[in-house]
C-alpha cells in the first residue's frame, strides 16, 4: 500500500485508537478491492440513526458504531475528518413530531439521541436523501462517499464527482479517516459508458422521468453504464432526481451519462472514451405504460394514506403543491404527508407555502419517507404514492392496495379520499 505520512501516523496511533482502528479497517478494505493507495474524501453523507434493525450490539451511538465497525467498544471523539464535509442522510423519525408517524415519544427521543450525538461529533444535521438541494454538492473530480444510492448516480453522472457504492461501514470509515481506497469510479479508465440508450417515450413530467428510470434499470445488468443518447427533453435537477432514484432501485448502476448534459459526455464519443458499446437499449412508451400498470393497484377505491416526496421535495415542488392545494382540504380520515428536509421546509415557511399546505391538512415531514418510517401507514386501508421506488418496495411490504400515480393525482385523491387515477 502507498500510504501518505498522515495515513502512517493514523495507523501508528498518533491520532488516537479510534482512528488507528479505522485506518486498519480501511487498509483491509483496500486490499480486498485490489487498491494500492488511498484518496482524500471531500464530502460524505451517511446515516446516523440507531441502526437497531441491522446492528445488534451496543446501546448508544459510540458503543454501537465502534463495536460494529471497529470491533471494539470505544468512546468516539469525532465522526468526521477535518477536511470532509459531512451531513446526515434520511432517518426513521421526523424533525419534530412523533405522533404524525404513529411513533412513541420514547422511540423518537431514543433515535434523536443518536442524531444529537452525531451532531456533537461533527455531522451536520440535515436528514436528507437529496443533499445537493441543501448545499452539499461535490464538484467535478471531488471524491465523495454516501449511503444514498440515487445520490451516487447524481454526483457521478451530473456533477462529474467520483464515488462508488459502499455500505454504512465503509462510509463510516471513510468519513472518520477522510480516506478511502482509490478504485472503481475514482479512476479515469473506468468512467466510460457501455450501453447506448435511445428514448422513445414522453420526458415532460416528473412521473415520465420516474418511470423512465424505473424501466431503464430493469434493462441493465451488473456493471452496465447507460448513455442516454437521444430522444429526451433536457431535464432539470428535479427531473434528474426523479430519474436516478428509481434507476438505483431496479439496477445497481452507479454512473449514467446524458449526452450534452453530463460533463464527461459532451458528445457520445466523449462518453464511450474510445470503447465500443456493449449494446443498445430503446425505451418505448409501451414499456413505460406497462410499468405504470404493474406498479398501480388495478381497481379504483377508497384511499386513506397518501405520501409525496421520495426523493425529498425541493422548494419549487413545495411551491407547486401549495398553489394546487390552496383553498382545498384533505378529506377527514385521510393522512397526507409530503417529505422534504429542514432547509426546504424553512424556505417554504418564509414564503408561505408551508402554511397553505398545513391549512389544507397536509403534514410536511422532514428527514424520512415511508421506507424508513413504515409505521406512518399503520392502520391504513389503501396507500397512494407518486414514487416508483416507494411503490416498488411498499407493494412487497403492505397487504393493502398500493396505488401509483402523479403528484396531482395524489393531491386529488387526498381531497376526495378516493383513487380514480389510471
Amino acid at each position: 500500500m502507498k500510504l501518505s505520512e498522515k495515513d502512517r501516523k493514523m495507523l501508528n496511533g498518533e491520532f488516537g485508537e479510534v482512528k488507528k482502528l479505522a485506518m486498519e479497517k480501511t487498509i483491509e478494505y483496500a486490499k480486498v478491492l485490489g487498491a494500492d493507495e488511498l484518496v482524500d474524501v471531500d464530502k460524505s453523507t451517511s446515516c446516523y440513526d440507531d441502526m437497531s434493525d441491522f446492528l445488534k450490539c451496543g446501546d448508544d451511538l459510540d458503543s454501537r458504531y465502534s463495536l460494529a465497525y471497529l470491533g471494539k467498544e470505544l468512546k468516539l471523539d469525532s465522526l468526521v475528518a477535518e477536511h470532509c464535509f459531512c451531513q446526515d442522510d434520511a432517518c426513521s423519525i421526523d424533525g419534530e413530531s412523533w405522533e404524525a408517524l404513529n411513533q412513541t415519544k420514547e422511540f423518537y427521543d431514543y433515535v434523536k439521541g443518536y442524531l444529537d450525538r452525531a451532531q456533537e461529533l461533527g455531522v451536520i444535521r440535515v436528514g436528507c436523501c437529496t443533499p445537493y438541494l441543501t448545499g452539499w454538492i461535490p464538484l467535478m473530480g471531488e471524491v465523495f462517499v454516501t449511503t444514498e444510492s440515487s445520490n451516487i448516480l447524481m454526483c457521478n453522472s451530473i456533477f462529474g464527482a467520483r464515488g462508488n457504492c459502499g455500505g454504512q461501514a465503509t462510509t463510516f470509515l471513510a468519513t472518520l479517516t477522510g480516506r478511502t481506497p482509490k478504485w472503481g469510479y475514482h479512476l479515469d479508465e473506468n468512467r466510460y459508458g457501455t450501453h447506448i440508450v435511445h428514448i422513445k417515450c414522453e420526458t415532460e413530467s416528473r412521473q415520465d422521468w420516474d418511470l423512465l428510470g424505473y424501466v431503464l434499470g430493469t434493462q441493465l445488468s451488473s456493471g452496465d453504464v447507460p448513455i442516454i443518447a437521444d430522444g429526451f427533453k433536457k431535464p432539470d435537477i428535479t427531473l434528474l432526481k426523479k430519474f436516478f432514484t428509481p434507476l438505483a432501485t431496479t439496477s445497481n448502476a452507479e454512473l449514467c451519462f446524458f449526452v450534452g448534459l453530463s460533463p464527461e459526455a459532451r458528445t457520445l464519443e466523449d462518453a464511450l472514451k474510445g470503447h465500443e458499446p456493449t449494446g443498445e437499449i430503446t425505451i418505448t412508451q409501451e414499456m413505460i405504460d406497462d410499468a405504470k400498470s404493474q406498479l398501480c393497484h388495478s381497481q379504483p377505491g377508497e384511499v386513506d394514506y397518501i405520501e409525496i416526496g421520495c426523493p425529498h421535495c425541493g422548494i419549487e415542488e413545495l411551491q407547486e403543491f401549495a398553489a394546487y392545494m390552496r383553498g382545498k382540504k384533505v378529506k377527514d380520515g385521510v393522512k397526507f404527508i409530503i417529505n422534504t428536509a429542514f432547509p426546504m421546509l424553512k424556505t417554504a415557511e418564509v414564503n408561505g407555502y408551508a402554511q397553505i399546505l398545513r391549512q389544507a391538512g397536509v403534514f410536511i415531514s422532514t428527514c424520512g419517507c415511508l421506507n424508513v418510517h413504515s409505521c406512518a401507514a399503520e392502520g391504513a386501508k389503501a396507500i397512494a404514492l407518486s414514487s416508483a421506488k416507494l411503490t416498488h418496495y411498499q407493494k412487497t411490504e403492505q397487504s393493502i392496495p398500493v396505488y401509483y400515480g402523479s403528484d396531482q393525482e395524489l393531491m386529488d385523491a387526498a381531497v376526495t379520499g378516493y383513487w380514480g387515477g389510471k
